[in-house]
């Protein structure tokens, strides 16, 4: 008998501020329920990070929950692991609250001398898998992780989720961030559903004793990188097919918006030059983003001025006025020319640091009064205050560590 299920990965709902943006992120998640539900798959695998934190907004989690809900109504259950979004080492994350309810069922343990093996009842299909952690305790899982009874299972599809890079097989954009070596996954599956890998892969390693490894890449987007390489490909999700050991897979495009990405250069123009050259820039399009995502990274160090100064509210308005649905600013490399450095000599290291913060504070503009007479003082106490690090010893929590030094800080900035 076939099996027939889709893979999706790394939906990020409620990722964007923009509220255009996260309605259409969501809509991806509900289109891509739609059409598993009408092509009447047996389930659906969710490799991590469904949403971009383990506690998002109530009403995004209240609209995919119906779409799931209504999903498990036609059938169609819904497996899934934590990604590193998801996961949350100290709060109950709203992936919890969704399994307990039964609109999911969470295929990972944290026992990993004892792996959990979930059986997808109706078609028989056994599911095993490891969820995201903080990054040391997600190496620790793997490296201990006993899948020898996961492996002699010789009866019927057995499909492993995860959401890891994998050391053999990281992208370059991710070659200096952590994987997981491959020899530590569970062999001899024959379908193995990633997530984490925000770019679409297809890895056969069937000669090494393992299977078919599949990354769909992003369903919508999550951020600028995600959007920028959405207007190069498409993003969405598999529907794989599984019969007996031969593996047929079918890329769904989910495309519900195009994206324009813009580049300007500002090096060597003042902040001035460039908010006019980019309302010119917003006058002369045509229809070409009308409806559509509108990217735009301006970087390079301006000759004169500040990032601050250019009105870029300015240059929003100019592009929706040409029928732009959003407009997305990257502005991360755009750099003011810095001040000469001045040398600072003091007696000790003490009287050299007040006199740096004091050279500091000197240049920095402002219309507060009290940190325009008290900024080099603020700014050392600030900085010393949170340089002290939580008490381990005395089992400090997070929480109580974090609440002090808002405290100290309020103290020291003047505020009741």
């Amino acid at each position: 008998m076939a099996i027939r299920f889709a893979h999706i990965a790394d939906v990020h709902l409620g990722a964007f501020r923009d509220a255009t943006l996260r309605e259409l992120n969501l809509e991806a998640f509900k289109r891509c329920l739609s059409e598993c539900t009408a092509a009447k798959l047996d389930f659906v695998i969710i490799a991590g990070d469904l949403f971009h934190v383990a506690l998002p907004d109530m009403r995004v989690v209240d609209e995919a929950t119906k779409a799931m809900r209504a999903c498990r109504d036609a059938g169609l259950r819904i497996y899934l692991v934590y990604g590193s979004h998801d996961y949350s080492p100290t709060a109950t994350s709203v992936i919890d609250v969704l399994a307990s309810a039964g609109v999911l069922r969470k295929i990972h343990s944290d026992d990993a001398a004892h792996p959990e093996i979930v059986v997808d009842a109706p078609t028989g299909a056994r599911l095993a898998g490891a969820c995201a952690r903080a990054r040391g305790l997600e190496n620790g899982f793997f490296e201990k992780a006993a899948w020898s009874e996961f492996e002699r299972d010789a009866s019927g599809t057995k499909i492993f989720v995860f959401h890891s890079a994998i050391d053999e097989h990281k992208p370059e954009f991710l070659s200096r961030s952590e994987g997981i070596p491959l020899a530590q996954f569970p062999r001899g599956c024959t379908y193995y559903a990633g997530g984490h890998v925000h770019e679409r892969a297809e890895i056969d390693e069937t000669q090494r004793g393992f299977g078919r490894i599949v990354f769909p890449g992003p369903l919508f987007s999550a951020d600028y990188r995600d959007l920028e390489a959405a207007s190069r490909h498409d993003c969405g999700y598999y529907v794989v097919e599984i019969e007996g050991k031969q593996v047929k897979t079918e890329f769904k495009s989910i495309k519900l918006v195009g994206v324009v990405s813009l580049e300007f250069n500002a090096a060597g123009k003042s902040a001035s030059e460039v908010g006019a050259v980019l309302l010119e820039k917003a006058s002369a399009v045509g229809t070409e983003v009308e409806g559509k995502i509108v990217l735009a990274k301006v970087f390079g160090e301006l000759r004169e001025g500040k990032p601050g100064e250019i009105d870029f509210s300015a240059v929003r308005e100019a592009f929706a006025a040409r029928g732009a649905k959003v407009f997305y600013l990257n502005r991360g490399q755009l750099t003011a020319r810095e001040a000469a450095v001045q040398r600072v000599e003091g007696a000790n290291k003490r009287e050299i640091e007040e006199r740096a913060f004091a050279q500091a504070s000197a240049a920095f503009e402002t219309k507060n009064a009290f940190l325009r007479a008290e900024g080099g003082r603020v700014a050392r106490e600030l900085l010393r205050s949170f340089s002290k690090a939580r008490d381990e010893e005395a089992k400090e929590k997070k929480g109580d560590y974090e609440t002090k030094l808002v405290r100290e800080a309020a103290k020291i900035l003047g505020i009741d």
